[in-house]
């Protein structure tokens, strides 16, 4: 029995004493460079490396050379060894790779496994507070990003800027590029003014993106110029009968405008101005017009048109 614990510890310390641990610098398969691999384990010369559960490399210090077999895996490269340490570089890598498991062991110890991944795809949005050409100031436009230092801006399908970030400056080019202004750069988000606009704007395109190492364009949603739907103003009344048992009362519905002009024949006869809860009315008793509020105007007769309408019957 004592014989049995002693062989159980003494196996168990041998375990523990074999411990191998597998790093790498990277596991993304689009990194920029090859992913390095470090087996470290407790003074062996001898290391298996394991890829998808199979060896494919055994490598065994010889001397201060490193003998492996076979002489070029698949996938490794310029391995290296030492008595605690051996390394090998991942090469000829494409997205086919994903899902790749490595490992290295010492005998009948394995170390960790390391899975070859895919980082989640950048995104880029734009954003604007307006996309109205006639909006009362200029639109400004901002692209949010995943931590990069270069923002192409995209008018109708061309660049029309390239903004780098330069410390706490931005650097442009072209330094002064038609209708954009004002613009500032950080890491995740590049910022510009839409300068000088018109009508003839009106269904332009604009997009910013980015450009990853190996070439691939991410380019955010699209966003268009617009003129905002026209203003409507309608004139509605309970009744237009002279004769009828009450004054009529004249509503004059519109789209949120704080001023409305009231016209008795061709001539103004009101000008009404929301001031907070109460309507601000010039001259403060027009002919024929009484308790005009901000919901409806109350007249006793007469052809009445708002402004617009009048235009129409000129």
């Amino acid at each position: 029995m004592y014989l049995r614990l002693l062989l159980s510890f003494s196996l168990l310390v041998n375990v523990a004493a074999q411990a191998v641990t597998l790093y790498a610098d990277t596991t993304d398969l689009s990194a920029g460079y090859s992913p390095h691999l470090t087996c470290n384990h407790n003074y062996n010369r001898l290391v298996s490396w394991w890829l998808n559960g199979e060896i494919v490399l055994r490598s065994q210090v010889n001397g201060e050379e490193c003998h492996n077999e076979p002489t070029h895996p698949d996938y490794l490269a310029d391995c290296t060894c030492a008595n605690s340490a051996h390394t090998c570089t991942l090469k000829d890598l494409s997205w086919s790779n994903f899902g790749d498991r490595w490992a290295c062991s010492i005998g009948i110890v394995q170390s960790n496994i390391l899975t070859l991944t895919l980082p989640a795809p950048k995104s880029v949005t734009l954003y604007a507070d307006t996309t109205a050409v006639s909006a009362v100031h200029s639109p400004l436009l901002t692209c949010h990003h995943d931590n990069y230092p270069i923002v192409s801006w995209w008018h109708n399908g061309k660049i029309a800027l390239s903004a780098k970030v330069n410390g706490g400056d931005c650097l442009n080019t072209p330094t002064n590029p038609d209708y954009l202004t004002n613009c500032t750069c950080s890491y995740t988000v590049h910022i510009c003014t839409l300068r000088n606009l018109d009508r003839s704007n009106v269904g332009d395109q604009w997009a910013c993106c980015i450009n990853e190492s190996d070439g691939t364009v991410i380019k955010s949603n699209i966003l268009t110029l617009e003129l905002p739907a026209p203003k409507s103003v309608n004139l509605s009344a309970d009744t237009t009968d002279v004769s009828a048992g009450h004054s009529p009362h004249l509503t004059c519905h519109h789209d949120n405008y704080p001023i409305v002009s009231w016209w008795l024949n061709g001539v103004k006869a009101l000008s009404a101005q929301v001031n907070a809860t109460d309507c601000l009315n010039t001259p403060t008793n027009p002919a024929y017009l009484t308790d005009c509020t901000k919901v409806q105007v109350a007249i006793a007769s007469r052809e009445y048109f708002l402004e617009s309408d009048w235009k129409r019957h000129e």
